[in-house]
């Protein structure tokens, strides 16, 4: 009995303990969007998060077309969620989520609209170092492209921080003459 519990203390710091992360407890200041902001726990218009007549408590209401960025450091075990166009909407237009880790994509929504259910998700992110949530325009504009990421959970052994998908750095370039010489 005493070896057994010598064991379990000297193995102990070798054992990775896994959290809960969810997405509205990170920083969505860093959400690029096309149009609006991030909401956290509402939609891009401010209203309960609704999809498919169902109300959810927590998630990130944003628009078409938006990136949000995680820092995973290798270390989280998987994603999971689900996602869909928000009914708080006047019109309804067609929206697509993805997944990219590690620039390779590694889940997608299939085209959705305004009244369809939320689309559940559940990906492995082993050894992912980043991953991007992303919602796209699915081939008919911008217009009315409210999308709710909705109970989205990170277990990880590690931490989860957003980051910004913009360049800090700008761009500088010479001028130059627009007048050809003769």
């Amino acid at each position: 009995k005493k070896k057994s519990i010598l064991l379990i203390f000297l193995l102990l710091p070798f054992c990775t303990f896994s959290k809960t992360v969810w997405l509205d407890e990170l920083n969505v200041d860093v959400v690029y969007q096309d149009w609006g902001t991030a909401q956290i726990n509402k939609s891009v218009l401010g209203s309960p998060l609704i999809v498919g007549g169902k109300k959810y408590q927590r998630g990130i209401g944003t628009h078409s077309i938006s990136r949000f960025l995680l820092n995973l450091d290798g270390k989280a075990k998987s994603i999971s969620g689900f996602v869909g166009a928000d009914d708080n909407n006047d019109f309804s237009g067609n929206i697509e989520f993805m997944l990219i880790a590690d620039k390779k994509t590694i889940w997608h929504s299939g085209i959705m609209h305004k009244g369809m259910p939320a689309k559940h998700f559940s990906v492995n992110l082993e050894n992912i170092h980043k991953v991007a949530l992303i919602v796209g325009e699915a081939g008919d504009g911008i217009m009315y492209d409210h999308a709710d990421w909705l109970n989205v959970k990170l277990i990880t052994s590690g931490n989860v921080t957003s980051e910004s998908v913009v360049p800090n750095k700008k761009v500088t370039t010479e001028k130059y003459i627009l007048t050809p010489k003769e």
